[in-house]
């Protein structure tokens, strides 16, 4: 089902919502990645985990919709409580792995729905190979 104009447009307000979140987590990891003082290197990290638990707020928030299609799309698969816990910890994956500054852009929502569908289809395939070597 094709997204309508005003859910196109919403999904485009969250994204340039969380850009700025985003640059700036990167921005973090970046400095993270150099500092060697203790006391700074804690203080970037709460700072990263900050932002991360920010965009993991908003995305739920603004999103929740999103994301129960997204668990629908595979409730032939999954029953609802897990499909949920999956997409959750695909989305907590996904924020940590997203980086605005890869060309060619990705805005966040597609990267997630395609890292969402690779796990979810990754984790259907594990689970049939599973019941195939059951019954070997």
């Amino acid at each position: 089902m094709a997204a309508t104009n005003a859910q196109k447009a919403h999904l485009n307000k969250v994204n340039e919502e969380l850009l700025p979140i985003f640059f700036k987590l990167h921005d973090v990891k970046t400095k993270l990645q150099t500092e060697v003082d203790p006391v700074i290197k804690d203080s970037l990290e709460f700072d990263a985990l900050q932002l991360r638990n920010q965009a993991i707020e908003k995305t739920v928030a603004e999103l929740g919709d999103y994301l129960d299609s997204l668990i629908y799309g595979w409730n032939n698969h999954f029953d609802y409580s897990e499909g949920k816990s999956y997409a959750y910890e695909n989305l907590l994956e996904a924020v940590q792995r997203y980086n605005p500054h890869v060309t060619p852009f990705c805005k966040f929502t597609s990267f997630f729905y395609m890292y969402n569908q690779n796990i979810f289809k990754n984790l259907l395939t594990g689970t049939r190979a599973k019941k195939r070597d059951i019954f070997k």
